[in-house]
């Protein structure tokens, strides 16, 4: 429990960097993840941070958007776990970890390419399918955008769990899909005919034309749209069409 309270400063920071110039994106979206799970490290007899006490897994979180500060989501996840049975961390016991939380998200900054966040939740960890435990997930996320509707999702978290030896670290890496139109995109306007002048003020569509003759062609350039000029290839006077 010591070593979560080392991450509150670093909240904190996150938070007092302030919610100036952000997009409006409320969308709903989902990520898949690849995950690493260590239940070592929050031991109190175990000091370093190991690599190698990370155990792999797989993660899908549904995100809906509450207003643009806030999100409530639904991770699951299926992770292999060394699970302690003592402080010391030695011996472990393997097993196959189901999980699933609530969690409401504080989206720090929702720019166009970084969208960093906080969350915290509850939910439930099964053990090897006959040990349903309580899970409270408290940590960071960081989204960084790829494309116009996907982003690379990471994630890391600590996992409070209400029996001994079962706080753990979470960290994630994968994508995050944007479901629905970007409302911060500009709406496409209607050019068929790519003369600048958009259709719904184009008086011929289908045809280059001038701003003039309110997007009409002119051929013969006498100033007599092409359909009111009884010679479109030989230039005239206006009343002599």
């Amino acid at each position: 429990m010591k070593k979560v309270l080392l991450l509150f400063p670093f909240l904190l920071l996150l938070i007092n960097s302030g919610l100036d110039a952000q997009n409006i994106d409320n969308r709903s979206s989902f990520a898949i993840r690849y995950i690493g799970s260590n239940y070592q490290w929050p031991l109190e007899d175990i000091s370093a941070l190991n690599l190698d006490d990370f155990n792999s897994g797989f993660e899908v979180e549904y995100f809906h958007a509450l207003g643009n500060l806030l999100n409530l989501s639904f991770p699951l996840r299926i992770a292999s776990a060394q699970l302690p049975q003592n402080a010391t961390g030695d011996p472990t016991r393997q097993a196959l970890n189901i999980g699933l939380d609530a969690l409401l998200n504080l989206n720090i900054y929702k720019g166009k390419v970084f969208r960093p966040r906080v969350f915290a939740g509850v939910g439930g960890l099964v053990e090897n399918s006959d040990k349903l435990t309580l899970d409270i997930p408290l940590g960071l996320g960081l989204d960084i955008l790829l494309s116009k509707s996907t982003y690379l999702s990471t994630t890391a978290g600590y996992h409070l769990n209400n029996n001994d030896f079962r706080d753990h670290l979470q960290a994630g890496l994968g994508l995050r899909m944007m479901i629905g139109e970007d409302p911060n995109q500009a709406p496409e306007i209607a050019d068929r005919d790519n003369d600048g002048i958009p259709d719904a003020q184009d008086l011929c569509p289908d045809q280059a034309g001038t701003l003039a003759l309110n997007g009409c062609p002119d051929r013969d350039g006498d100033g007599v749209a092409d359909g009111s000029d009884s010679c479109p290839d030989l230039a005239g006077v206006l009343k002599l069409k």
